[in-house]
């Protein structure tokens, strides 16, 4: 590969400060790599994608209007964009795994019928 740089696709982090190591932990500004048609390293950040097609390379539509067309299939980068958010959640509410437990942990210890909630009729709290 010319310039030694890989074609596989994976989750990247870009930090904004100068001072910064090339390749700084995950927490600083999460971006996907991606492969430009050429062999070209593409970093993208998510926010920035509207939609992606199959046209039948891999196009990407950004906010800006401006159209990228990458390697990876669009499953690739939906998963990749998954994973992105992902960390992104993780990073905002780190404990959010275990009070998710505890909530389905309660519902199934409380049900409520939510025909009868519905309906106005539900006076169990």
């Amino acid at each position: 590969m010319p310039g030694g740089l890989p074609v596989e696709s994976s989750v990247h982090a870009l930090s904004l400060t100068p001072s910064a190591p090339m390749n700084p932990p995950l927490e600083t500004h999460p971006m996907i790599d991606l492969t430009r048609l050429n062999g070209h390293r593409l970093v993208l950040n998510c926010d920035l994608l509207k939609f992606v097609e199959a046209t039948p390379d891999t196009t990407l539509t950004l906010v800006t209007g401006e159209k990228l067309i990458v390697r990876e299939s669009c499953d690739e980068l939906i998963a990749l964009a998954a994973k992105w958010r992902a960390h992104i959640l993780t990073s905002a509410w780190p404990d959010a795994a275990h009070a998710f437990a505890a909530k389905s942990g309660f519902d199934t210890a409380h049900p409520v019928d939510l025909h009868q909630t519905a309906r106005g009729t539900d006076h169990s709290s």
